[in-house]
C-alpha cells in the first residue's frame, strides 16, 4: 500500500542577499550622494546657491531621483551577475525590466541631448564631473516615466509579467514605482513654479 502525501509545493528560490550584493548597494547610495553633490556644484557654478540640503519638492524630488537611478544601476548590475537563469525568465520580471529600461533610456537621452546641454563652465569643474552632472541633467524622472510606463505595458500585454518574492525584483518594482510618481511629482512642482 502506497501513501502518498501532498506536502507543500516547491516555492521559487529567492535569492539571499549576501555581502557583495550590500557592498553594490552601498556603492550605489554613495554614487548617488556624489550625484547630487555634482548636481549642486554645476547649479553652484551656474549662479545658483550651493544648497546640499534639499528645501522643498523643487529639491527633494532630484534628490531622491538621483538615489534611484543609481539603485536602478545596481538593480541591473545584480540581475546581470546572476546570469545563470534564462534570458526569457529575467526579461519577464517587472523589476528588473523597470530598472533596465530606466538606465537605458537615462543613457539614450544622455547621449541624444549631449550635443544641446548647455555645460557649465569647463573652468571651474574638471571633465568628469561636468560629464557626470550632464547626464544627471538628463535623467530627469519626467524625461523616462514614457519609457517605463511603455515596457510595463508591453510587459502586461505580451502578458509576460512574472513578479516574484525575490528582494531584487521587489526593489526594482518600487524603484520603478517611485520613479513614475517623481516623474508627476516633479512635473506638477516645475508647472506651479
Amino acid at each position: 500500500m502506497k501513501i502518498i502525501m501532498n506536502g507543500p509545493k516547491k516555492r521559487s528560490r529567492s535569492r539571499p542577499l549576501t555581502l557583495l550584493d550590500c557592498m553594490v548597494i552601498v556603492a550605489a547610495i554613495a554614487l548617488g550622494q556624489g550625484g547630487w553633490i555634482a548636481l549642486r556644484k554645476g547649479a553652484f557654478y551656474r549662479g545658483s546657491a550651493l544648497n546640499l540640503t534639499p528645501l522643498g519638492p523643487d529639491g527633494w524630488v532630484p534628490f531622491l531621483s538621483i538615489f534611484a537611478m543609481a539603485l536602478s544601476w545596481a538593480v541591473v548590475a545584480l540581475r546581470l551577475r546572476g546570469l545563470r537563469l534564462d534570458r526569457r525568465r529575467w526579461t519577464s520580471r517587472p523589476g528588473f525590466v523597470a530598472c533596465f529600461t530606466i538606465v537605458v533610456a537615462s543613457v539614450a537621452r544622455w547621449l541624444i541631448e549631449l550635443p544641446s546641454l548647455n555645460f557649465v563652465n569647463s573652468h571651474l569643474m574638471s571633465f568628469w564631473p561636468t560629464v557626470f552632472w550632464s547626464y544627471l541633467q538628463s535623467s530627469w524622472p519626467p524625461k523616462l516615466a514614457p519609457a517605463l510606463v511603455a515596457s510595463w505595458l508591453a510587459l502586461w500585454i505580451g502578458r509576460r509579467c512574472r513578479s516574484e518574492a525575490d528582494w531584487v525584483d521587489v526593489l526594482g518594482r518600487c524603484l520603478g514605482v517611485f520613479t513614475l510618481v517623481s516623474a508627476i511629482v516633479g512635473s506638477l512642482a516645475a508647472y506651479h513654479s
